[in-house]
């Protein structure tokens, strides 16, 4: 987890790795044990950004696959439902947390 770029610094989660290799945990699949409720619809492909939109339970949320890596987003109530989202993936024992300085 680590504060945004832009001037409201919200959390997000960034993933470390190379999240596009075979081996990597296919996270939404995970989280879709993990997440009551979870439903996801990908945005149509317009660019090389892979975009989810996620609802569930808790809040919603946006993945954002591009290359310069994977990254979650919340779409409101930003600390609540990224600290649910990293409270499930933790969870699944594939992720870690490691907090950015």
């Amino acid at each position: 987890m680590r504060p945004g770029y832009d001037e409201a610094a919200q959390p997000l989660i960034e993933f470390r790795g190379d999240h596009r290799a075979d081996a990597y945990p296919p996270m939404l699949r995970l989280l879709a044990t993990t997440l009551p409720g979870l439903q996801v619809t990908a945005q149509p492909d317009f660019t090389d950004d892979v975009v989810h939109d996620c609802l569930f339970d808790g809040g919603e949320f946006e993945v954002s696959d591009d290359w310069g890596g994977l990254f979650i987003l919340a779409r409101r109530d930003h600390a609540r439902v990224i600290q649910a989202i990293a409270a499930a993936l933790e969870r699944t024992g594939d992720f870690r947390r490691v907090d950015a300085p």
